[in-house]
């Protein structure tokens, strides 16, 4: 494009009218062109910085989940059953959109075996998580 305009401005005296009609009608097709292709770059730019923002996000949130994996064994450790159920009701009451696939049970939380509607029926834990 740079070599057109200059021969456009250095040759427009020498080279007749319709000579430069051509070079600038080839010009402004060219400008078009890279107008588009920069748009373009710019767009794969854009999804090439947001897949790397994505990927930095998934590793961040797997960070937090092993975090809380981690919390929740040495909790087991130390805490006994009875305050690790009264815990997970106060949880589940406070937050009960993320406990929609089902009960707590042992397996998942360490209760004794029993779910969370049990350990509330035996008595273990009060229906807000207490005694």
């Amino acid at each position: 494009m740079i070599a057109i305009e200059a021969q456009l401005e250095g040759s427009a005296a020498t080279v007749g009218e319709e000579w430069a009609i051509k070079a600038r009608t080839a010009l402004k097709h060219r400008k078009r062109a890279r107008s588009h292709l920069e748009s373009r770059i710019s767009t794969l730019r854009r999804a090439e910085h947001v897949a790397t923002v994505q990927a930095q996000e998934v590793v961040y949130r797997a960070r937090i989940d092993e975090r809380r994996r981690a919390f929740i064994l040495a909790a087991r450790e130390i805490l006994d059953a009875e305050t690790l159920a009264r815990i997970w009701a106060r949880t589940a009451a406070a937050a009960p959109q993320a406990f929609v696939d089902g009960p707590i049970t042992e397996a998942a939380h360490g209760m004794g075996g029993m779910s969370l509607a049990q350990a509330r029926e035996s008595g273990r834990v009060g229906a807000e998580g207490s005694r």
